[in-house]
């Protein structure tokens, strides 16, 4: 964690230096909330527009697409020099998840995959 923080994060290492907590727990920065959500607030509003998409393209375009869109995020973050490089990563993931989760439900249903409530 130490080595991530250093590089896109150092006024949370400096910050967290003197004390005994969980490096995560003693912040108050907002990129770095910012970083947190990007993922989720990016999966759901993709998942809005997903639905539109794939009445419009087809269910297994749409999974392609979300896919596509999933591993060019995990490239990016990979590949990241800078907050913003890991930003844009991380909602690059977030739209792929959200792009997928839309047509895995409906695979699922057509399989009988839907797991049963005991």
């Amino acid at each position: 964690m130490k080595p991530f923080l250093k590089k896109f994060f150092p006024d949370i290492l400096r910050n967290a230096a003197g004390t005994k907590v969980n490096m995560y727990c003693v912040y108050d920065s907002q990129i770095l909330t910012l970083f947190a959500s990007s993922l989720y607030l990016a999966g759901f509003v993709s998942s809005l527009v997903a639905s539109k998409a794939t009445t419009m393209f087809g269910r297994r375009n749409v999974i392609i697409i979300g896919g596509i869109v999933f591993l060019a995020g995990g490239a990016i973050n990979g590949g990241a020099e800078n907050i913003s490089m890991l930003i844009l990563g991380r909602v690059l993931l977030g739209l792929g998840v959200g792009f997928t989760n839309q047509v895995s439900q409906w695979v699922f249903k057509k399989k009988k995959i839907v797991p049963h409530l005991s």
